[in-house]
Formats: C-alpha cells, sequence, structure tokens
C-alpha cells in the first residue's frame, strides 16, 4: 500500500522516491526510460495511454457520477523542441507490449469517425475497420493547425470522445454519415506540446480541454549520465474481455436485440470495481459542483485520476481499481498539475514578450510613419514658400517674414517656422528677417546681397 501523501504539493522533481519503486512494472518503466535517455514520466503517460487501448470499449468504469464512464486517456507530453518527447512515445512502445491497436495522426474532427469505421453504400451498413485506436502529434502545432480552421470540429469531437460519447455527423450525404454509437469505440490520445505554443489546448480552458490531458514534463533531472542497459520488454498479464461485435443483421437490416449495447455491435458490457475510498472522493467532489461549492472543472481532474488508477491497475494485470492504485494515479496527477502550472506560467511570459516585442515594433512604424508624413509637410511648406516667391513681380519681392508667414493657412505656420531658416545662407541674414525687417529676395544669380535666394536654396539642398 502507499502511504498518505500531500500530493498537492509533489512536482516533478521532488515527487515521493517510492512511486518507482511500488510496483515492478513501474521501476521497469523507469529502468527503460533512462536507459532510453527519456523522462520516466513522459514514459509513463504514454505507457497508460496505450495500455487503455488494449481494452475493449465495452469496457467501462462505473456510473459513479451521471453515466458509464471511458478508459479513453488523453496525454501531453511537455518540453521544448529537441527535448526527446517524440523520442518518449518511441520508449514507450518499446518498453511495454501493447498491441492490436494502430497509431492514427490526429487529424480533422470528421476524420476521428472514419478512423474507425466506414459506410459501406449498397446496404449502409456501418464496417468497422478498427475498434481500438491511439491518436498521436508529436506537436501540438499539427492539432492546433486543424483545430484553427474556420468550423473546425476536431475540439468538440475530442471533448466527446474523451467521455466515450457518440462521434460522426448526421451529413445529408449516406456515404459521409458515419456516427459511432457510444462505448462502442476505444481512442487515446497522445500530443507533444512545446510550452510556447501549448496555446492550442491550454486557450480552450473555459470547455474542459485542458483539464481532460494528462500533462507529463518531457524532461528529467534523475536521468543518469551513463545509464545501464536497457531491460527487456515488459509483457502485462493478460487478461480476458468480452470482445465487440459487429451489428446483427437479418435481411439487410439491425435485428432488434434484447441487449440494445449488442444491436449497435458494442457487446456485451463490463464493469471495473472501484474503491469504495475513490468513489467516495469523486462524489464528494460532485456533491461540492452541484450544491455550488465546488470547481466546475474538478470533475474532470478527479476522473482523469481514475482513468491513470484504472490503467495502472490494468497494467499490473487486475480489472479491479484498488486503493493503493488511486493512491498511486494521485502522485501522476500531482506532477501533471504542476507540470501544467509551469507551462500555463511559461505560455504567458512567452506571450508578454511577444506583446512587448509587437508593440515596440508597431512604435517605431508610427514613429517612422509620422516622420516620413511630417519631411513631406515640411517639403510641402518650402515649395509653397518658393512658388510664393517666384511667382512675384519683380517690384514685389520684397517680403517681410510676418507677411509672408500670413499667407500661409494655420495649420501650416508651425511648419512655416521649421523651415524659414533653412532659405538663408548667414545666421546675420536670417536675424535680420526675424526681427521682421524687409527680406530682399534678389533675382537669381545676384549674389551681392548675402542671402540664398529660394530658388537657389532649393538647388542647394538638392
Amino acid at each position: 500500500m502507499i502511504p498518505s501523501l500531500a500530493v498537492q504539493q509533489l512536482t516533478p522533481e521532488t515527487t515521493v522516491p517510492d512511486f518507482w519503486s511500488a510496483r515492478p512494472e513501474i521501476a521497469h518503466i523507469a529502468a527503460y526510460a533512462h536507459a532510453r535517455m527519456c523522462s520516466r514520466w513522459a514514459v509513463l503517460g504514454v505507457v497508460l495511454a496505450r495500455i487503455t487501448c488494449t481494452v475493449p470499449p465495452n469496457v467501462v468504469l462505473p456510473p459513479i457520477v451521471g453515466s458509464d464512464a471511458s478508459l479513453n486517456l488523453f496525454v501531453a507530453v511537455v518540453g521544448r523542441s529537441g527535448s526527446g518527447k517524440s523520442a518518449s512515445m518511441e520508449a514507450a512502445a518499446a518498453a511495454v507490449a501493447a498491441e492490436g491497436f494502430p497509431t492514427v495522426p490526429l487529424g480533422s474532427g470528421e476524420g476521428i469517425s472514419r478512423s474507425f469505421a466506414y459506410k459501406r453504400m449498397k446496404d449502409r451498413e456501418l464496417i468497422w475497420v478498427e475498434r481500438s485506436v491511439l491518436f498521436t502529434a508529436t506537436e501540438i502545432d499539427a492539432l492546433a493547425a486543424v483545430s484553427g480552421r474556420q468550423g473546425a470540429t476536431v475540439g468538440p469531437q475530442m471533448r466527446e470522445m474523451f467521455n466515450g460519447g457518440e462521434l460522426g455527423f448526421g451529413y445529408a450525404a449516406p456515404e459521409k454519415r458515419v456516427i459511432l454509437p457510444g462505448h462502442s469505440y476505444r481512442a487515446s490520445v497522445v500530443v507533444g506540446v512545446q510550452p510556447g505554443r501549448a496555446g492550442a489546448l491550454l486557450d480552450d480552458e473555459a470547455g474542459g480541454t485542458p483539464q481532460r490531458f494528462l500533462w507529463m514534463p518531457g524532461t528529467d533531472a534523475t536521468i543518469p549520465r551513463y545509464p545501464e542497459q536497457a531491460p527487456d520488454r515488459f509483457t502485462p498479464p493478460r487478461l480476458r474481455w468480452p470482445t465487440p461485435l459487429q451489428p446483427i443483421r437479418v435481411g439487410g437490416n439491425e435485428q432488434e436485440d434484447d441487449s440494445p449495447a449488442e444491436s449497435k455491435g458494442i457487446g456485451r458490457r463490463e464493469e471495473l470495481w472501484v474503491d469504495p475510498i475513490a468513489v467516495d472522493a469523486i462524489l464528494g467532489a460532485a456533491h461540492a459542483r452541484a450544491t455550488g461549492t465546488g470547481e466546475a472543472l474538478d470533475g474532470h481532474a478527479l476522473l482523469v485520476r481514475l482513468k491513470v488508477a484504472a490503467a495502472l491497475a490494468i497494467l499490473a494485470g487486475n480489472k479491479m481499481v484498488r486503493e493503493d492504485d488511486w493512491a498511486l494515479a494521485g502522485i501522476v496527477m500531482a506532477v501533471s498539475d504542476a507540470t501544467r502550472t509551469e507551462m500555463q506560467q511559461e505560455l504567458m511570459t512567452a506571450r508578454a514578450a511577444l506583446s512587448e516585442r509587437l508593440g515596440r515594433a508597431e512604435g517605431i512604424k508610427q514613429a517612422t510613419a509620422e516622420e516620413i508624413k511630417g519631411q513631406q509637410n515640411r517639403n510641402r511648406v518650402l515649395e509653397q514658400i518658393m512658388r510664393k516667391v517666384n511667382a512675384s513681380a519683380p517690384s514685389e519681392q520684397n517680403w517681410r517674414r510676418s507677411t509672408l508667414r500670413k499667407s500661409f493657412p494655420s495649420r501650416d505656420r508651425d511648419l512655416f517656422d521649421e523651415v524659414f531658416p533653412n532659405l538663408f545662407l548667414s545666421e546675420a541674414d536670417l536675424q535680420g528677417a526675424m526681427t521682421d525687417n524687409f527680406i530682399d529676395f534678389a533675382p537669381e544669380g545676384d549674389k551681392g546681397t548675402g542671402m540664398s535666394t529660394p530658388r537657389r536654396a532649393s538647388q542647394e539642398r538638392a
């Protein structure tokens, strides 16, 4: 038995060492992961997802709250690029024998149900290709690209899949209408997540998507510099399960059977026994939510814990979820919660840094645009001064600065003050003009005044 643990204080680095020595199969996973230079937590998470895929979909967790609960398990392996997320997935497949299901890249919501079955057109029968599928996305970017499309359905379908609910869509075209009944399929998910790009999952917190995942760290400070040789592959004890069926058909139509499950091709339902301690914890949290005193999303966390406990039990060769399974699952969930919290903080930091960079870039862009616009306005006013002077008759070429300034609209007078000094070659001439003496704009080519004509000043600037 595992002793009582203050799991809320655990982190991936401070987890109670008893966990990894609690059972031979858990110790094996740790040894194999370290031999392959992988995080033991990441390998454990993937192993548990794979183990659930070996259990037929008609094997369910009891209806402690609501209806039957599915064993479908979602795992996120968290780590930066190159931290070994893909290696952990491969190591998990090599460490523990869990066969009998394909691994399928996670794509569109419409493609999820078609990974299991298709509609045969001649009699419109649902033909099962697979009953169990492990969906994977080695990098979260692929899932983010799919879920970010307009009208994407992968998010809602994944949330339904977590509960073992009905999958598919009621398309008008019969060949597209592939609808899987609830608890007729087994589907677990493993995704690799870089903390800075985790928004694809974390941003749907209101929908409960992050709470449906088990978050396992892709790095492990306990990996030895010189690991030992990897142990032989572990084969879990074989358990006998009821086999799902194809629908019973008579005369091209589904036969009405006394068992609704069998008429849908699900097979005989088998319920895993759960220890009363776990049941009481789940009921207590459900009562708090129902009376408005608990967290609405706690139900997802406890259901994930129950799924982890069931997977640990099955890995050990048991069909019953005992107290020690529940305690071990509590340690795993503590690591998951700590990993998710750390990733959320890192994502917030990355987004704040990005916002700051974008803000600086936008500020530079605006400042540059304002500078360009200001220079264009100054050039415009300078050209207008030259046009006014050059358009005057020779007898009218004596101007006062104040008169010339007043000939401009009020919005341009500040610009006039900026560009006016550019018309003079000497400080003395400028000072004379600023005291409102007559400005003698001599004809072009007359250099006796010591002043630059507007025309000459324009040419000098050019």
